[in-house]
């Protein structure tokens, strides 16, 4: 099987296999007549191989070690569960920064949460005008800035809008067809 054929069936660029055989995970890769990489099936596992423990985020380094001692056959057997037992615990230790990070999201996400709550309460009792008006109203007023708005229309009075009390007044950038409709109070 040619590179581009492995590339595309382990989802591997043609380079990091290059890499890798440079590196010493893959070795002995064959060779047709013309010096073109030819994967056998043994080549094909390890590259199994490689991409699982890759994936399980075990060092390069580790990787490299541990396919040294695999060519030395079952005398290194201990040695390798080694190098796979120690890889491990540092995944579990990582796994366990990731679960503390994934807590301080969630206890944000619900602080969040409860102060939306709020400022939806507080926005429902406000001085003028009910919630139903305020989320009419901004949701008619999300941009104000339209590219096919004329400008005579923008900056006019907008006669549907009741400035909150203390307020000088408010001016609508939208055309008619776009300003909030009166709430009922």
């Amino acid at each position: 099987m040619r590179i581009a054929e492995v590339s595309k069936q382990f989802g591997i660029s043609a380079d990091t296999l290059r890499y890798y055989e440079r590196i010493g995970l893959l070795s002995h890769v064959q060779r047709n007549e013309s010096g073109i990489r030819d994967y056998g099936e043994q080549d094909l596992a390890r590259i199994r191989f490689v991409k699982c423990m890759r994936g399980a985020n075990v060092s390069i380094e580790a990787l490299i070690e541990y396919m040294e001692l695999f060519e030395g056959g079952d005398a290194t057997l201990r040695a390798r569960k080694a190098i796979l037992e120690k890889e491990r615990e540092k995944v579990r230790e990582r796994m366990a920064e990731m679960q503390a990070g994934l807590d301080r999201l969630d206890y944000k996400i619900a602080h969040y949460e409860d102060l939306i709550v709020k400022a939806e309460q507080k926005m429902a009792g406000g001085p003028n005008r009910g919630s139903a008006f305020y989320l009419q109203f901004f949701s008619a007023c999300t941009n104000l800035s339209r590219p096919d708005t004329p400008s005579r229309k923008r900056g006019r009075i907008c006669a549907a809008w009741a400035p909150p009390a203390g307020a000088n007044g408010a001016v609508c950038r939208f055309p008619r067809r776009l300003r909030p409709l009166r709430a009922a109070v």
